[in-house]
């Protein structure tokens, strides 16, 4: 049972992400923003210094959507589409 390990934000990302996060770093980030959303990089930058070491982040957006290979220090790593949407796969690269 992995729910007592995990921490579910609803609400605007980037005011979570401003924030420090309400325990230790996280290990995975999921984030699903309005798929026109202007602010996804910022968003995707502020995840990214919340990330632990060797941390993931997936981000959710539409297939047309050209989002950043790299944001915050994350780099993308895999790239899975499917009808309209598609998921972005991110990681901090090792040094």
């Amino acid at each position: 049972d992995v729910a007592p390990s995990c921490t579910v934000l609803r609400g605007d990302a980037l005011v979570h992400l401003r924030r420090p996060p309400p325990g230790p770093a996280f290990d995975l980030v999921f984030l699903d923003p309005p798929y026109d959303d202007p602010a996804l990089p910022d968003a995707l930058a502020f995840a990214a210094a919340q990330l632990a070491p060797g941390g993931r982040l997936v981000l959710e957006h539409a297939r047309r959507r050209q989002v950043p290979d790299a944001a915050g220090g994350l780099r993308r790593f895999r790239l899975l589409e499917a009808g309209d949407s598609a998921l972005s796969f991110y990681a901090v690269p090792a040094s």
